[in-house]
């Protein structure tokens, strides 16, 4: 890898006490321009100013923050708050500066419309005191400024020369960092077990974050998987209580993860990589005996009090569903694996029993998403009083993955495309909800997001765009994927737009615009298998026979955008 050279910090002189507060505190000289410097304004931080000349009478050090000796009015968590300190390891401008793009511009996108306090707070706090994840936040930071120059419509102008020379410096910076840092990763193996699992799954988390960044979904799904893995084996280890609480302070006392961010993530991430192996037909090893100790499921509250708490239940309720619904999916291959004896007929009882459990769980799953619903509605229904409110939000965004899971999953044996027209209503709410997020509320000021975190809404549209059938309601889905391209967990809006375009154009063929169409024309993907990096897509489908209730697969068809 070609080595990046820096402009190092210059070293230390004689020191003056008139500098600004900003300068003093990065431990640079300042040029005492008034009233702000200029070395400030061209480093692209904000000067805090001179302190004052009166002489102090004070014999102890001064303290940075200030002394609470009057009242003041409570202020909302700043970022600003959580810089590292000179001492924190920073070499280089641009590498302090990458830092604060994945600070004030990165973290925001990949939280997205949820309170979540993992990569504004969390990610930024444990740069202080490990360094894989200052280097690993450095890259993201080098990488996402990349990425905005690349979107950027500017590459036409004057200046795209220079643009180009910026955008090919950061990501040499971000390629750097990211191999310091994974270096880094790989010596936490060797610390006490118990403290180094959180470091362990937050750095799964950035180099998930990474790979997804660039396109690489195989290395994103690895490290994901490697912190699921993590996770999961922490978690069959202790005794598991029923009450949410219970939960709670498991998960505090574990991954000192008080907001339980770190379980709702990884649930979510389990659930993504379920889906996307699903999606793309690739085979998931079942292991029966790690399904024999899973926990169950914590009792269902009356109502939700936040959207946190809603969250919470919906991703580990999702991640249970997807496990067991693949558990039984894989009924044929129960022979071939792992129950623990090699006794056959001890080997035959317990297959049988854990097919048994395998649908009971399912079932078990379903009834619980009644009972999820049932809790979030009154709650959700109060939101809407407070539009533009982060419950407000997450609400909206928790509806949209309510309605989408209803799209996503088909009962066994159900052939007919037609199925989904009873759902003609929550999809538009999803489309409506949708439209009104991006249009009303985005996420960034910019009109194309780099990435967001979290399946969401483009996975939603294109679910609406594919399996809905209404000419209007499946167009204005695909305009929004088209009109506010994002990449969001492993979906991207620009592939989902040509996917579900192409979709439309197949089975539209001879048919009027706002027509009925006939399950005869109706396809149903089976497959779709994207390459980011490559930017192309595989997709089959399947379509009903003839005169008959099976479906036959169609030739596979490359698409590229």
């Amino acid at each position: 890898m070609v080595e990046v050279q820096y402009p190092r910090v210059r070293a230390s002189k004689p020191k003056t006490r008139t500098g600004c507060a900003t300068c003093k505190t990065r431990r640079v000289k300042c040029d005492e321009a008034k009233p702000h410097c200029n070395r400030c304004r061209k480093f692209g931080v904000e000067c805090d100013g001179y302190p004052s000349l009166a002489p102090k009478t004070r014999t102890k050090k001064a303290l940075i923050v200030p002394k609470q000796d009057q009242v003041l009015m409570p202020r909302p968590p700043a970022l600003t708050r959580l810089l590292p300190s000179a001492s924190a390891g920073y070499q280089s401008e641009i590498e302090y500066l990458c830092f604060k793009t994945f600070q004030e511009r990165a973290a925001t996108e990949l939280s997205g419309y949820f309170d979540t306090n993992i990569w504004r707070r969390t990610i930024l706090q444990v740069c202080h005191e490990e360094e894989f994840a200052r280097h690993a936040v450095v890259a993201i930071g080098a990488l996402h400024t990349t990425m905005e120059l690349v979107q950027s419509n500017v590459y036409s102008s004057p200046s795209s020369e220079v643009l180009n020379s910026l955008g090919t410096t950061h990501h040499r910076v971000a390629l750097l960092h990211y191999d310091r840092a994974l270096k880094l990763m790989g010596e936490l193996t060797l610390r006490d077990e118990e403290s180094a699992l959180r470091c362990v799954l937050l750095s799964c988390l950035l180099t998930t974050c990474f790979e997804n960044y660039i396109g690489n979904q195989d290395n994103a799904l690895a490290a994901a998987q490697k912190g699921v893995d993590v996770l999961t084996e922490c978690l069959t280890t202790i005794e598991w209580c029923k009450p949410v609480e219970d939960l709670k302070r498991i998960q505090t006392r574990i991954l000192d993860d008080s907001d339980n961010d770190l379980l709702s993530t990884f649930a979510r991430l389990e659930a993504s990589i379920i889906m996307f192996d699903h999606n793309r037909r690739s085979p998931r090893k079942l292991e029966p005996l790690r399904l024999q100790n899973f926990p169950p499921f914590p009792d269902f509250p009356d109502h939700f009090k936040d959207v946190r708490e809603a969250r919470m239940y919906t991703d580990v309720l999702a991640r249970k569903a997807l496990i067991w619904r693949d558990a039984n999916l894989q009924k044929w291959n129960y022979s071939n694996l792992d129950f623990g004896t090699v006794d056959t007929e001890d080997k035959s009882w317990r297959i049988e029993q854990f097919s048994r459990r395998a649908q009971r769980e399912f079932q078990h799953c379903v009834k619980c998403k009644g009972q999820w619903v049932k809790a979030f509605i009154p709650f959700y229904e109060a939101t809407r009083s407070f539009p533009g409110s982060k419950e407000y939000l997450g609400a909206s965004i928790l509806m949209i993955q309510y309605v989408s899971t209803n799209l996503m999953t088909h009962l066994p044996g159900q052939n007919l495309e037609t199925y989904y027209d009873r759902f003609r209503e929550d999809m538009g709410t999803l489309v409506d909800l949708s439209r009104e997020l991006l249009e009303s509320y985005p996420v960034t000021t910019s009109r194309k997001a780099v990435y967001t975190f979290d399946d969401a809404v483009v996975m939603g549209l294109f679910l609406v765009a594919t399996r809905s059938r209404d000419g209007n309601l499946r167009r204005q889905a695909i305009h929004l994927l088209v009109k506010y391209p994002r990449r969001e967990g492993l979906w991207d809006g620009t592939m989902a737009s040509t996917v579900a375009s192409w979709l439309m154009n197949q089975e539209e063929k001879g048919i009027k615009v706002g027509d009925f169409v006939p399950e005869a024309a109706r396809l149903r993907i089976v497959m779709l298998n994207p390459k980011f990096a490559e930017r192309y897509v595989t997709v089959r489908c399947s379509e009903l026979l003839d005169g008959s209730s099976e479906r036959i697969e169609m030739p596979d068809v490359v698409l590229t955008w």
